[in-house]
């Protein structure tokens, strides 16, 4: 198994993951991917660290994307764009929860602060 090491950029994943930092990603098998699992991948030269939502393992295999912090909208990306799996506790299960808790959080603040 081949580990490498990511810098990222932007704030689509925080605050779980935040503009400048590290991580660590591994080469991946897509039968070992699930929903919630974080994805490093790569479209037009740029690269993007998102979680899965869901999996279409009809035809091509595709994700379906989201990000942390509601940035960006659910888009879908094929596994030759996957580059790799971020190396974090918060996949699978425990980060969909986290992405929704986070998510929650993060749209709440937006609509406390059009208020003021």
């Amino acid at each position: 198994m081949n580990i490498s090491v990511f810098k990222t950029t932007g704030g689509s994943m925080r605050p779980l993951i935040k503009s400048s930092e590290f991580v660590f990603v591994k080469e991946i098998k897509d039968d070992k991917l699930i929903p919630g699992d974080m994805l490093l991948y790569e479209i037009d030269n740029k690269k993007y660290i998102h979680r899965i939502l869901s999996i279409n393992k009809i035809q091509d295999l595709t994700f379906q994307m989201i990000d942390d912090a509601g940035i960006t909208d659910i888009h879908a990306i094929s596994l030759k764009n996957v580059k790799g799996k971020v190396v974090s506790p918060f996949n699978g299960i425990l980060g969909f929860v986290c992405h929704k808790i986070i998510i929650n959080i993060f749209s709440l603040k937006r609509r406390l602060k059009s208020l003021i």
